[in-house]
């Protein structure tokens, strides 16, 4: 039986729309391996098919979108927005999942994977980078950004300063994070606890509150906002397929009424 995503025909508009689909591929990709890393994390290995453009795969902090099973329907597929760890040329991809102790559709994917099964991949998208111009970079990430930090540190430029600051407790994918001169690996306790890194520069992407009251936290301060690259990838208590629905709404009010999605602020989607 085919399996179909669940969407209203105005979200079904919305990913077709040039403003959202501009520059992404279709793939049916090869599961190569899907390997535990950590108590936590299991990496999976994919190769993309095709001839890939290796320039846009290879940039850091590239997203992707796989298409699972819904949990609840056989007839539904669910997709899921995931940070490209690695990129190896010609073709091949590194995504990590973090495994969050309850069924998900991810993890009852995950739970039957095997090397040669097909997955639908759709990307690539870069999203916004620290800016590299002198000024030390403050790196803020949960269990769901490491990867994100990892494809940043490997391309991190020779001579610029940061700090990794992270509450994870996966002392083995901390450990597999890129060394690179001048940036240090910090474990806190929680983002609550992270302040206003004044005269830095602010990456940060985790669970939507935290990164939203730590963005606010950092404008109170007197941080420009041009200064801040904050992202919410997920939210307690909340399923990803609602959050996507909302951002596919948020997206299509956005072109219904401007005709333009430029500047968007992720954080103004009622979630």
């Amino acid at each position: 039986m085919s399996r179909e995503l669940r969407l209203t025909q105005t979200q079904r508009e919305v990913i077709a729309h040039t403003a959202h689909a501009h520059g992404l591929v279709d793939e049916m990709a090869l599961v190569r391996e899907a390997v535990k890393v950590s108590s936590l994390v299991t990496r999976v290995t994919i190769d993309l098919g095709g001839e890939p453009e290796a320039a846009e795969w290879a940039k850091p902090n590239t997203a992707i979108r796989i298409e699972v099973p819904a949990l609840d329907d056989d007839t539904a597929l669910v997709s899921r927005v995931y940070t490209v760890r690695r990129f190896e040329a010609p073709r091949t991809i590194e995504v990590d999942v973090v495994r969050h102790g309850h069924r998900t559709p991810m993890t009852a994917w995950l739970s039957g994977i095997r090397p040669g099964d097909r997955v639908r991949v759709i990307g690539p998208r870069t999203h916004l980078l620290p800016p590299h111009d002198g000024r030390p970079i403050e790196l803020v990430a949960d269990d769901s950004a490491l990867p994100a930090v990892a494809s940043i540190l490997a391309a991190w430029p020779d001579g610029s300063r940061g700090r990794v600051r992270s509450p994870s407790l996966d002392e083995v994918v901390l450990s597999q994070l890129p060394a690179v001169p001048g940036v240090t690996v910090e474990r806190i306790t929680a983002v609550a606890d992270v302040t206003a890194p004044i005269d830095s520069v602010l990456w940060a992407a985790g669970e939507r509150d935290d990164m939203r009251a730590l963005r606010a936290r950092c404008i109170a301060a007197g941080m420009d906002k041009a200064d801040l690259r904050v992202f919410g990838y997920w939210k307690r208590g909340v399923s990803n397929s609602v959050i996507d629905a909302k951002r596919l709404d948020h997206f299509a009010a956005l072109l219904t009424s401007t005709g333009s999605a430029d500047g968007a602020d992720d954080f103004d989607v009622d979630i």
